[in-house]
């Protein structure tokens, strides 16, 4: 899936099929039934958002930081 789709995913101008969601899942390294977990509202965000997502960040892969960098780049908000 390349940069477009994800970015059409991103901002609701496409509907995520379910061979697009197995793909970021296994690129996120995650699994369907914690993505459900997430969608469904049953995981409380942590308090301080910002430090717990960097933690997350620096524990990752540089694979999975391939993967994770052009989300991030597109949601950044550039000063």
């Amino acid at each position: 899936m390349g940069d477009g789709m994800i970015n059409h995913l991103e901002h609701g101008r496409a509907q995520i099929h379910q061979k697009h969601l197995d793909q970021l899942l296994k690129a996120y390294g995650t699994t369907q039934q914690t993505y459900e977990m997430f969608v469904s509202g049953a995981v409380t965000l942590p308090q301080d958002l910002r430090t717990d997502c960097i933690e997350i960040i620096r524990g990752m892969s540089p694979e999975q930081l391939k993967t994770v960098h052009p989300v991030l780049a597109s949601l950044a908000v550039r000063k």
